[in-house]
């Protein structure tokens, strides 16, 4: 958000913002940056008006990538101040925006999730004309039509989408905290936190059961292990083109044996047998790295994350030396 507001505490502890009317009328240029900044009569505004500028300044877990787990809907905003944290907790239109987004931006990666969901039910409850945006003549989905399906209808598709994943939740014994820690509190509000909760749980099932990523591949079977690191020397042409392709803008120190600075390449090893769909791999963190000049490296990497391989696919290009890439999901 490009402004900033105080807070303070008030009797009993309530956190309320400061809304004084203040002097802005700035008398030096330092004043005049710290009032550009400032935006006295924030607290005054309404729940809905916050959240509604809260939308465009926040964002959800792996929506700017896979190295963003949590997003600052769930590390940075909770701890502005209690009126910011009831918004991440209870807000369902902040975690819809940020569900639209993250569809619409990436449907290749997590489009499939929501074709899944959506063919878990025997009849969609939506309307012919959303339904028809991503279905084809030949009822098949497209996950490349929710791009472009208008906003308001892929609001729909979503919601229904977080409706089935939480009836899901339920059947698997998920529990609803969200609900259950509001149950000292009116109807609406209840109703509020379980709308939430159904966005929330929906986003949690796209993250730990869908989500697919492309990544180049390390082809060598070895007993890997999590969090146990592993030596390697590349020297084949294809794995040189992989080494070179993970640290590209990264220091001479770093590619001279240094640490690694966040965030730490990845790339997939595939330390079973066949390179093919379905076998389980490791995703691995870069931490050293000791580039030669002739191409070869010497690596430090740790396995972080278990996955299963979607699909195996090579390089396009005269360049590409036989190198693949993988679409994973989690395991």
């Amino acid at each position: 958000m490009g402004s900033s507001f105080s807070c303070r505490l008030g009797q009993g502890g309530d956190e309320r913002m400061d809304a004084r009317n203040t002097d802005v009328s700035p008398r030096s240029g330092t004043d005049v940056v710290a009032a550009a900044k400032t935006f006295p009569q924030f607290g005054l505004l309404s729940d809905d008006l916050v959240v509604e500028v809260l939308s465009f300044a926040s964002y959800g877990p792996y929506e700017r990538g896979i190295d963003d787990a949590e997003g600052t809907l769930t590390k940075n905003l909770p701890l502005v101040c209690r009126r910011f944290r009831h918004y991440c907790n209870r807000s369902e239109s902040l975690w819809l925006s940020s569900l639209e987004r993250l569809i619409s931006s990436k449907p290749d990666s997590w489009g499939e999730g929501v074709r899944s969901i959506l063919l878990s039910v025997r009849s969609i409850p939506l309307d012919v004309s959303i339904v028809e945006q991503v279905y084809s003549g030949d009822s098949s989905f497209k996950v490349d039509h929710l791009q472009s399906m208008k906003q308001e209808d892929l609001r729909k598709l979503l919601q229904t989408v977080c409706k089935i994943a939480t009836q899901q939740a339920f059947r698997n014994g998920a529990k609803n905290s969200y609900v259950r820690a509001g149950m000292g509190e009116g109807a609406d509000s209840v109703n509020q936190q379980q709308r939430c909760c159904e966005v929330k749980l929906a986003y949690r099932c796209l993250i730990t059961e869908h989500m697919m990523v492309k990544m180049p591949v390390f082809y060598m079977p070895s007993p890997l292990q999590l969090n146990q690191p592993i030596g390697l020397h590349f020297f084949e042409p294809r794995y040189r083109r992989l080494i070179a392709e993970v640290t590209v803008g990264r220091t001479s120190d770093e590619l001279s044996g240094g640490q690694m600075k966040e965030p730490l390449p990845r790339f997939v090893f595939a330390c079973n047998s066949p390179l093919a769909a379905g076998t389980n791999a490791f995703v691995v963190e870069l931490h050293r790295c000791r580039l030669y000049i002739n191409g070869r490296a010497d690596v430090l990497v740790n396995p972080v994350r278990q996955v299963r391989l979607v699909k195996v696919e090579e390089q396009r290009g005269s360049d590409s030396l036989g190198l693949c890439d993988v679409t994973i999901k989690r395991v």
